[in-house]
């Protein structure tokens, strides 16, 4: 099942335990386009939400053209997308 070496779905696990303990956590998959990064994301995404953790994605475009910071503005978009303008707020550390 695991198709990423063991070392860097070890880091992945490790990074999962710390957010299902309630600590802030990030993890970036990089590397070439075609080396194999999607299918670790997917099997570690189902891994992360059997104990309910929520994840928000961001992926890369192939083409020409992207947008700067595409990925993240993707990932936030996930983040808030089920959010009302306080929650938002809150999320984004705006004070009024």
């Amino acid at each position: 099942m695991i198709s990423c070496r063991e070392s860097e779905f070890a880091e992945l696990r490790s990074g999962l335990s710390d957010a299902s303990a309630g600590h802030s956590h990030q993890s970036l998959l990089s590397g070439e386009p075609g080396i194999g990064k999607t299918r670790p994301a997917d099997e570690f995404g189902r891994l992360a939400v059997d104990p309910g953790v929520r994840l928000d994605w961001g992926q890369c475009w192939e083409g020409r053209c992207t947008p700067a910071y595409w990925p993240w503005m993707q990932a936030i978009r996930d983040c808030l997308a089920d959010t009302d303008a306080e929650q938002r707020a809150a999320i984004l550390g705006w004070s009024s």
